[in-house]
């Protein structure tokens, strides 16, 4: 009997490829060993142990060894996924580089980039649990990995794309923005704005560091093309935030001071900060006015987010009273010494920065009346329109569908933009810039949020399901669709539902209710909506 099968149990486990050839060796020498062992286990490299192969009882006989003399298996093993997700990713990148090498006169194009991207890297990442991959893809941006242009031409949006708010305090370069929630550490700004978005909002930021909900906390709805999240407000907290900002505008600065020239759309894009409270406190209005405090000079605008489903009590905070109360103790700290009625006035351009609530969707018409009516009254800047979503249609197909969480993405894309122009209509009609978000996928998803009455708008779930290419192809589209309407900018198309509606004013806008002998309806008059009376006939 050959000795050496001891040798091998106590060797350190260092070279698989020699003990796996070693053991097959033991097997296919000897019919009994082939019996007593079985079929033979699955090695896999790079995750192998000796104590993981189902090795005869024969040799851990204490004529030769014992049990004790097997290493231990590896308490932290490399994760299955990862070596045959970097193997294909590695393969596939190699191929096509070479093939673009070949039809290139030696050069690698940009568009190869954004196609491995956009295909299978969202592939490969989407192999990943969904919190995994997002974490991934951060990195990725924050590293400035992704290319950030697609066409290998100058990156800038069409000029009808640019929209200006604030009387020119914010002047963004295409109306498409991420929302919160993407970048929440404000990681990646300088690569996500590289990939041609008008803006970034980073968040939501807590004035101290959390972990949000325990994980599994994010769920990708395949069938639906939709995400549900329950991260509740997991944040670096503002101190990480604050500096990493910091980092990222003196290096745009000290670029825009050595007078290189603004010619991607990444050098021209607004950064927007989301402030939230921390779970365990009792005073929401601290949270929000630290918050402001520290991150507004580090903001093109404030957003208070006041929706997220996933903090307990923090919807509550759109009620009438407290909405009023949290706006006012934060417009209190934005006026400072300087006495401006809006926005704080030395940000790190000297600009002001204006503030804007973030609402819900799943508001009742007298909430979105009280909102609209303090919206007007205390001045604010703006609205975001909306959050995610706590509902859950019929239509749902996905096995996460009963998820606890808040919802986004295509199901939730007809409920945010009648949520649009409900916000539209009751706050004057365009007095009030909107953002709409929620279930946009495309130039004309964008588009109708747009026409309901947003200025600007935001992506999130599409990003998970098309990678980063779709931002340059609703940009693309929404140029088209401008043109086609005979539009020379955004800012005309804005609103222009409600205009086609007023210029039909006999269609009823809601179906007639019984009400005894008479009929209660709403028309639509050319100046707004009103009640009237009609006699039964």
């Amino acid at each position: 009997m050959v000795r050496f099968a001891p040798a091998a149990c106590r060797a350190p486990w260092h070279n698989h490829n020699a003990a796996r050839h070693l053991y097959n060796r033991l097997l296919s020498s000897s019919p009994s060993l082939q019996r007593e062992a079985g079929p033979r286990p699955h090695l896999r490299k790079r995750q192998t142990t000796l104590s993981s192969i189902q090795l005869p009882r024969f040799y851990l006989s204490s004529r030769f060894s014992s049990a004790s003399s097997i290493p231990p298996p590896n308490p932290h093993p490399p994760p299955a996924s990862f070596p045959n997700l970097f193997s294909t990713a590695a393969a596939v990148l190699g191929t096509l580089t070479a093939v673009d090498l070949l039809g290139n006169d030696g050069r690698i194009t940009i568009p190869t980039l954004y196609w491995l991207m956009d295909h299978p890297g969202m592939v490969l990442l989407r192999s990943l649990d969904p919190e995994t991959a997002h974490d991934w893809a951060i990195w990725a941006l924050s590293k400035e990995l992704v290319p950030a242009n697609h066409t290998g031409q100058e990156d800038r949006s069409p000029p009808s794309l640019e929209v200006s708010l604030w009387d020119d305090v914010c002047v963004f370069p295409n109306p498409v923005g991420v929302a919160a929630g993407f970048d929440k550490h404000a990681q990646a700004v300088k690569g996500l704005l590289g990939l041609g978005l008008g803006f970034v909002e980073v968040g939501s930021v807590t004035p101290r560091p959390q972990d949000g909900n325990p994980k599994p906390r994010m769920f990708r709805l395949e069938e639906d093309r939709a995400v549900i999240n329950r991260y509740g407000f997991n944040s670096h907290g503002v101190a990480a935030v604050k500096r990493r900002l910091q980092d990222y505008w003196e290096g745009r600065l000290r670029a825009d001071e050595e007078g290189r020239e603004k010619t991607d759309e990444g050098r021209r894009g607004l950064v927007g900060v989301n402030v939230g409270k921390n779970k365990t406190t009792e005073r929401a209005e601290e949270d929000y006015v630290l918050g402001v405090r520290e991150l507004a000079p580090y903001a093109d605008y404030l957003v208070v987010n006041v929706s997220s489903p996933n903090t307990p009590g923090l919807r509550s905070l759109q009620r009438k009273g407290a909405f009023q109360s949290l706006i006012q103790a934060v417009q209190r700290e934005l006026k400072g010494p300087s006495g401006h009625a809006r926005g704080f006035a030395t940000n790190v351009r000297g600009r002001r920065v204006p503030l804007l609530i973030k609402v819900a969707p799943d508001l009742t018409e007298e909430e979105k009346k009280d909102i609209a009516a303090v919206a007007l009254e205390t001045g604010i800047d703006g609205l975001i329109v909306s959050n995610t979503t706590v509902t859950r249609p019929p239509t749902l197909r996905s096995r996460h569908a009963g998820e606890t969480g808040g919802l986004s993405g295509s199901p939730l894309k007809e409920l945010a933009t009648q949520t649009v122009h409900d916000f539209y209509r009751l706050t004057g009609y365009g007095q009030l810039p909107i953002i709409g978000v929620g279930g946009i996928g495309s130039g004309q998803d964008a588009y109708d949020k747009i026409q309901a009455g947003a200025s600007l708008v935001q992506v999130y779930s599409m990003l998970v399901y098309e990678g980063p290419g779709a931002v340059k192809r609703i940009n693309r589209e929404l140029a088209t669709l401008l043109e086609r309407d005979g539009y020379t900018r955004i800012s005309d198309a804005v609103g222009a539902a409600h205009r086609r509606r007023q210029e039909e004013p006999h269609i009823l806008t809601v179906d007639l209710v019984e009400k005894g002998t008479e009929r209660v309806g709403k028309k639509d008059t050319g100046r707004g909506l009103w009640w009237g009376w009609w006699r039964q006939s």
